[in-house]
């Protein structure tokens, strides 16, 4: 099995310590992103990401 870096698909990946979840890191030597396999959670969407920025500017709090 041959790691690949999410970002720029380079095959030049090492072992970079654990998270706090004690998942294995992984760091790409090309373009320097840092990941791991499996993630618990998912990218956020576009349209979360600007309500985010559209409460934040608004001073309004996410959570009721």
């Amino acid at each position: 099995m041959y790691l690949t870096c999410p970002q720029c698909h380079s095959n030049h990946v090492t072992k970079n310590g654990f998270n706090r979840l004690k998942k294995q890191l992984y760091k790409c030597q090309d373009c320097g992103r840092q990941f791991v396999l499996h993630p618990a959670k998912g990218p956020v969407s576009q349209e979360t990401r600007e309500l985010i920025d559209r409460l934040l500017l608004e001073k309004i709090s996410v959570v009721p």
